[in-house]
C-alpha cells in the first residue's frame, strides 16, 4: 500500500488506521495544514471529534491543532475507508469459496459501529440460527466465512448421523447434507462434487454394516481423496469416523479415526473442526 498516496485520497473520509505497532486509530483523515511537511497524515480521532464528523465546524488554528494529531506516514501500516453502505453479500467456505444454496437464511443488523454490522445465517430448511458475527464491509459489500462440513454416509446409519448434523449447526457449522440440501431438478452429481470441493472438512462415517457395502458414499470418498491429495500433508480435511468397531479401509489407515463410542468423542471432533469461536471456548 502507498501510504501518502492513500492518505492524500482518503481526505475527508471517516477512517482506520492500523498503526506499524498494531495498534488501531479511527477517525476523520483532514488536509495538511500549509507548511506541514507532507510525510505527515492529520487524523481527527474519533474519541477528540466528539460528534464533529459530518458538519461543517470553524475553529481557532490552534484548537483545530489540539483535535488533529499529526502521525508521521512511517508509522502508518495501513489507511481503510470506513463504509457504511452494502450492495452485496456472500456466504463462504473458510478458504473464500462461496457456498450456493438456495434457502440459506441470513440476518443483518446495524449496532452503531460504523463500518460494521452483524449478522447471523441458518440453513436451508433449518431453524437454527448461527451466532452472531461482527463483520466489516468492505468495497459495499459483507463476505461472511462460515465452516463448512461435508458429509458421508449410508443411508442406514442417518439416523446416528442427524443427532451428529444438529450438534454441529448448535456450533455455528454449515453442514451440507444431501438429504436436505438436493432439490428436485437438480444435476445430483455436479452439485455434489461442487459442495465437496468446496468443503473445510470432510466427514466419513462408516460402521461395521456398512463398510464394505458398495454406495455412492465410495465415490464421495474418492472425490475427498483426491481433494485431500492436493492439500498440505498437514492439513486436516478427511476426517474418518467410526460409528461402531469395524477396520478402516486401506486408503485410510494413516489418518486418525475418531471412535464414536468412546467418551467425550463429541468435543474432540469440535476441537478439530469447530470455528475458531467455538474451539477458543473448548481450550478455556
Amino acid at each position: 500500500m502507498d501510504i501518502k498516496r492513500t492518505a492524500k485520497e482518503c481526505e475527508g473520509c471517516f477512517v482506520d488506521i492500523v498503526m506499524a505497532d498494531g495498534s488501531a486509530r479511527r477517525g476523520t483523515i483532514q488536509e495538511l495544514p500549509t507548511g506541514t511537511k507532507e510525510d505527515l497524515v492529520a487524523l481527527l480521532d474519533e474519541g477528540k471529534s466528539k460528534g464533529m464528523r459530518g458538519r461543517r465546524v470553524a475553529v481557532p488554528i490552534s484548537e483545530y491543532l489540539n483535535l488533529v494529531d499529526l502521525i508521521p506516514l512511517d508509522q502508518v501500516k495501513t489507511i481503510m475507508k470506513v463504509e457504511t453502505t452494502i450492495a452485496g453479500m456472500v456466504i463462504t467456505s473458510e478458504h473464500g469459496r462461496p457456498i450456493l444454496e438456495d434457502g440459506t437464511g441470513v440476518e443483518i443488523k446495524t449496532d452503531g459501529k460504523a463500518g460494521y454490522v452483524r449478522v447471523r445465517w441458518k440453513m436451508p430448511g433449518s431453524d437454527t440460527w448461527s451466532s452472531e458475527r461482527e463483520v466489516r464491509i468492505v468495497n459495499r459489500g459483507i463476505a461472511l466465512p462460515v465452516t463448512m462440513v461435508f458429509i458421508s454416509y449410508a443411508k442406514e446409519n442417518r439416523r446416528v448421523v442427524e443427532e451428529v448434523v444438529k450438534t454441529l449447526r448448535r456450533n455455528d457449522i454449515f453442514v451440507w447434507d444431501d438429504a436436505s440440501l438436493l432439490l428436485p431438478g437438480d444435476n445430483w452429481e455436479s452439485k455434489i462434487e461442487r459442495a465437496i470441493s468446496s468443503a473445510d472438512y470432510f466427514l466419513l462415517f462408516l460402521s461395521a454394516g456398512t463398510i464394505q457395502r458398495d454406495g455412492y458414499k465410495n465415490r464421495e470418498l474418492r472425490l475427498a481423496l483426491k481433494e485431500q491429495s492436493m492439500k498440505g500433508p498437514d492439513k486436516r480435511f478427511l476426517i474418518p469416523l467410526l460409528i461402531d468397531k469395524c477396520d478402516p479401509p486401506d486408503d485410510l489407515r494413516q489418518l486418525q479415526w475418531l471412535h464414536m463410542w468412546e467418551e467425550g468423542w463429541e468435543t474432540r471432533l469440535l476441537r478439530a473442526i469447530g470455528p475458531s469461536h467455538v474451539r477458543g471456548a473448548l481450550y478455556r
